[in-house]
């Protein structure tokens, strides 16, 4: 089944990432509209981010590229989501 959603969830991202470092890890792979980090009650990450796409095509993209890579010493998870941010 294709995908609808333009949004891809990443897991398991290193702490220290912020909104502007995931766009910059990402941007060469698809046209980034949309980033928000989950946080906890400190604004502390929790490694996870939502990034938002030009489109479903490009979620993909993105989740072929990406999935199952290491930054750091971290093996990140790239899916589509369930719903767009």
């Amino acid at each position: 089944m294709k995908s609808v959603s333009s949004t891809v969830f990443v897991s398991n991202l290193p702490f220290k990432f912020n909104e502007d470092t995931v766009k910059n890890h990402f941007y060469y792979s698809a046209t980034i509209e949309k980033v928000v980090m989950v946080r906890n009650e400190e604004n502390s990450s929790y490694g996870m981010a939502f990034i938002k796409v030009r489109n479903p095509k490009e979620a993909e993209k993105l989740v072929k590229k990406h999935d199952k890579t290491v930054i750091g010493d971290r093996m990140i998870s790239v899916r589509v989501a369930d719903e767009d941010v």
